[in-house]
């Protein structure tokens, strides 16, 4: 058996702080669930263990006064009375402070009661640890950010997941899957994985908060006599009604008909950008169409002539302010 002191790689007159830190670095080194069934491994594992538990020992007799008063530092053990070892050094008398005699005889008692049972149970509750968390980019389309969604991914750690994708997320915004990240160690908790999301834009539509907004093309006959038309929101397509007289540019609200977002505490910004439904962390953005007129495609010579004859529009300035 090797000198305990250079098998924990500390010197011979290293105090209990010493002693507990290298011990608990090499346990977890050289630990059967982080370094796997290698048999060079295991060998080194318990060589740390009964070094460590020698040097135990010897502090349990030091202090008791045990059945030979030992008052030397544990050196290494000869197999035979032929093996040769260099001689002890005298050990420190010892300190007559108890209460740092009583520490240290805790630390020693608790990591040597801990390493009593069986290797593969060694050291799980010294070294159990959380496992590290894990992050990744989520493109979330344009309606999946309108109304939620569930997809099935991958995630960094191999494994396949359904996400659930909550209707407004931002850009940016991190998604938490709780105890989806690393696996811990020694039975450990597992990490969580985040996925932040960049949204997708849309032809059509733009987002402003829980505000949709879209153009709706109308015709010169619409614009002047008004009409009845049905355009598409995120819920569906709907009909409006377009006054009479309308110009390019006007603008038209469709209560309700944007973003519907539960808020898990309601602020004052938040609640500026749709209206409470009732509940009140549940908010709804409103659906804003700009008309737009558009002439047809091919020239018309009955409109050239009508517009030519129009005396009222001749005398119309529409850039007079």
């Amino acid at each position: 058996m090797h000198d305990p002191y250079q098998t924990l790689g500390v010197s011979q007159g290293a105090d209990a702080d010493e002693i507990k830190a290298a011990y608990r670095r090499l346990a977890k080194h050289y630990h059967p669930d982080r370094a796997g069934s290698d048999p060079k491994i295991a060998e080194r594992f318990h060589a740390v263990r009964a070094a460590y538990e020698q040097l135990q020992r010897h502090d349990t007799q030091t202090r008791a006064g045990g059945p030979a008063h030992n008052t030397t530092k544990p050196t290494a053990e000869t197999a035979s009375p032929k093996s040769s070892h260099r001689p002890s050094k005298p050990k420190p008398t010892a300190r007559a402070d108890s209460a740092s005699a009583t520490a240290f005889s805790e630390t020693l008692t608790g990591f040597a009661g801990k390493a009593s049972g069986a290797v593969g149970d060694l050291g799980r509750s010294f070294f159990r640890t959380r496992g590290g968390d894990v992050t990744m980019d989520l493109d979330v389309t344009f309606m999946e950010a309108c109304v939620g969604g569930t997809r099935a991914i991958r995630l960094p750690t191999g494994r396949k997941v359904d996400v659930h994708i909550p209707a407004g997320v931002q850009e940016g915004q991190h998604i938490r899957l709780k105890g989806q990240g690393e696996n811990g160690f020694s039975g450990g908790e597992a990490g969580d994985a985040y996925l932040i999301a960049h949204l997708c834009p849309h032809d059509h539509f733009h987002r402003e908060g829980l505000d949709i907004y879209t153009d709706a093309a109308i015709s010169l006959t619409e614009a002047v006599q008004g009409a009845k038309i049905s355009i598409p929101t995120i819920h569906g397509a709907v009909s409006i009604v377009v006054p009479a007289h309308s110009n390019s540019g006007t603008k038209l609200r469709l209560k309700g008909k944007g973003i519907t977002k539960r808020f898990s505490v309601t602020s004052a910004s938040e609640s500026a950008h749709g209206q409470n439904q009732g509940d009140s962390n549940l908010w709804a953005g409103d659906h804003f169409v700009t008309l737009m007129i558009k002439l047809p495609d091919e020239e018309d010579p009955s409109l050239r002539r009508f517009v030519a004859g129009w005396r009222a529009g001749r005398a119309h300035n529409p850039r007079k302010t």
